[in-house]
């Protein structure tokens, strides 16, 4: 018989489970310290880095945590028998958060949504965009509304299917009191339409449907290609990429290192093998290696 609601006795039993995950999943390192990898897909941007590095350090038993842009990825070395509340906290302030999983770096399923999204703003842009060269050519008010009203059709699902990729951000981060750079795209892009949609039922001459689609379109190949290169760039930051890897640009860096430090402290005996450093002082103007570089005026007083 507990004290406690039912629910508050679920919910601890899911903490204390989400805190034995954490503790079989982390791994000891050094001096008593164990390093515990979570990812954190909500990651966007440089305050975002600061914001959860600032929120897991304050936590008792943290002895650092440091955020990964490229990899959306939070490593977090802590000291105890009992690991810190690292998910709860970071949901606190917004930020969904599970264990890092190596397998799951295979799947890319946030490309496939960014390349859907892509194509429908893409199609959408397209097709707004003909209708607006219809109306600025000099089309009647009858026709110019109808156009209109067209546009706003195809405007509308548009920005609730591919603007999702924005908004659900924005969204995230209001209720939690903080903003990110997701907040004024949404906010640019919901007030062109919606200036434009009483533009249109008020049968105004000027409509903002294609700027608004556009706009969505543009930005989503900012955010497909940066997609991207992060997801180029993530084998470079994974901290388990095998020791074959890490020993191999070691060794480059040092054998690199190596040779230019020789090319640099080389002798000037060794370049020429002739001028070996027991001979060169007894060498005069008649070795062979000296008349190699001499110049031609030399070589005629030499022979004069």
């Amino acid at each position: 018989m507990s004290c406690c609601a039912p629910g508050a006795e679920l919910y601890l039993d899911q903490v204390r489970a989400a805190q034995d995950e954490i503790a079989l999943a982390s791994r000891p390192v050094h001096d008593g310290l164990r390093q515990t990898d979570l990812s954190v897909p909500d990651i966007r941007c440089g305050a975002c880095l600061h914001q959860i590095e600032g929120t897991l350090g304050k936590l008792d038993g943290v002895a650092s945590a440091r955020a990964n842009l490229s990899a959306k990825r939070v490593t977090v070395l802590w000291r105890g028998d009992t690991p810190p509340p690292l998910m709860p906290a970071l949901q606190a302030i917004g930020y969904r958060a599970h264990l890092h999983d190596i397998a799951a770096d295979s799947k890319d399923p946030v490309m496939g949504e960014l390349l859907r999204a892509l194509a429908v703003a893409g199609f959408a842009s397209s097709n707004i965009m003909l209708l607006s060269v219809s109306v600025w050519a000099g089309a009647e008010a009858a026709t110019r509304d109808l156009f209109h009203w067209i546009s706003a059709l195809i405007a509308l699902p548009t920005l609730v299917y591919s603007g999702r990729v924005f908004f659900l951000s924005a969204w995230q981060s209001l209720r939690h009191g903080r903003t990110n750079m997701d907040v004024p795209i949404s906010i640019g892009v919901l007030l062109t339409f919606g200036m434009s949609l009483y533009e249109t039922i008020h049968h105004g001459p000027y409509a903002y449907f294609d700027a608004a689609v556009s706009l969505l379109f543009f930005l989503l190949i900012g955010r497909t290609l940066d997609h991207v290169m992060r997801e180029r760039a993530r084998p470079a930051d994974r901290p388990d990429a095998g020791p074959c890897h890490a020993r191999a640009g070691t060794q480059g860096r040092r054998r690199t290192g190596a040779l230019i430090a020789a090319r640099c402290t080389r002798p000037a005996a060794r370049r020429h093998p002739d001028l070996s450093a027991g001979r060169r002082d007894r060498a005069g103007d008649d070795h062979p290696a000296r008349r190699r570089g001499e110049s031609p005026r030399r070589r005629a007083r030499r022979q004069g």
